[in-house]
C-alpha cells in the first residue's frame, strides 16, 4: 500500500505537512520516492566533479527520513 504526502525541508529534514499519525503511520522512518523530474533538478544542481558517483546517486529513489 502507498500512501503520497506533501512534505517540505526544514532545517535539512524531511518533514510531512499532513498529520501522519492521522494516516495510521506510527513513528518511525518514512520511505520518500523521488520522482523523476526532481531527480533531473537535482542532477542539474550538482557540480560534476565524478560522474560516475552522480548516476549511482541519481538512482536512488528511496530514502529513510528522520520526523522527529
Amino acid at each position: 500500500m502507498s500512501i503520497i504526502v506533501h512534505a517540505r525541508v526544514e532545517k535539512g529534514i524531511i518533514k510531512p505537512i499532513e498529520d501522519i499519525y492521522k494516516l495510521g503511520i506510527k513513528d518511525g522512518d518514512v520511505i520518500l520516492e523521488i520522482k523523476k523530474s526532481k531527480v533531473d533538478e537535482i542532477y542539474n544542481k550538482i557540480i560534476p566533479s565524478n560522474e560516475k558517483l552522480i548516476e549511482e546517486s541519481i538512482e536512488l529513489t528511496e530514502i529513510g527520513a528522520d520526523l522527529d
